[in-house]
């Protein structure tokens, strides 16, 4: 009942679309949150495609419509405490907005009826107009084709070619708060750079302030830990530190 109801409201017409880049302009920075600007937040900060998300050397799906953060993230986004963000995510248990998965070290959270607050509407009569368009293509084409069907053979073939899709990178979350993202290909060029010891400790360094200080997400992670994360990392290291256990021992970090 509850599910019907909510596509009601949001099906009706009366809503609209946000950027997720709301999120970064300055109205967005007073604190503490509303219980409205947090729901907002989390519908902006859910996953609108399926990713991967490290935590503590455990891989975790994070679907569409889902969301892994931990408390303590939550509570520094909004200038709330962890027991307020807890009560607020059983309030919106109980009003059945979404649901928690059971995970251990972090907060994983499905919004119920994602996809309804989706521009779904738009997308089918785009849809639509894009198979409209393509059978009066069809149809011109079949029409040429009478007059010389070897010329038009030859176009029609050229148009059906599918187009080859660019595969874009996915940035991986690293870090115990998953603040540093990276793709692969930076991920692998940094080890090779740098060495996995250093990076490992550097991605923790960034990792570490960017939780402590709540600053907004950085653009690109790659740049920030050549620029300086390196460097804080080799000063932590030391001349002293050589191998993989004495940095577990020194500093906590793990593989």
């Amino acid at each position: 009942m509850a599910e019907k109801d909510t596509q009601n409201k949001v099906d009706d017409g009366n809503w609209i679309l946000l950027y997720r880049q709301l999120t970064e302009h300055w109205v967005w920075d007073d604190k503490p949150y509303s219980k409205g600007q947090a729901w907002v937040d989390i519908l902006l900060g859910c996953n609108h495609d399926e990713g991967k998300v490290n935590v503590k050397d455990k891989i975790i799906i994070c679907k569409r419509g889902e969301s892994v953060k931990c408390l303590k993230t939550w509570a520094n986004r909004w200038g709330w405490t962890k027991s307020k963000v807890s009560r607020f995510l059983k309030l919106l248990i109980s009003d059945s907005m979404i649901e928690l998965k059971p995970e251990q070290n972090t907060t994983h959270l499905k919004v119920l009826n994602y996809g309804v607050y989706q521009a779904k509407r738009i997308t089918d009569e785009t849809q639509t107009k894009h198979k409209r368009n393509a059978n009066e293509t069809q149809t011109a084409l079949n029409n040429n084709d009478k007059k010389d069907n070897n010329e038009n053979n030859e176009k029609k073939e050229a148009r059906e070619t599918p187009t080859p899709k660019v595969k874009k990178d996915v940035k991986h979350k690293h870090g115990e708060y998953n603040h540093v993202r990276l793709t692969e290909k930076q991920y692998d060029k940094l080890i090779e750079d740098f060495g996995k010891d250093e990076l490992l400790l550097a991605i923790k360094v960034v990792d570490e302030y960017m939780e402590k200080s709540g600053r907004k997400p950085y653009a690109n992670y790659n740049l920030v830990i050549r620029d300086w994360g390196i460097e804080r990392a080799k000063k932590k290291m030391g001349s002293k530190v050589q191998s993989w256990t004495e940095l577990e021992k020194k500093f906590g970090v793990t593989q």
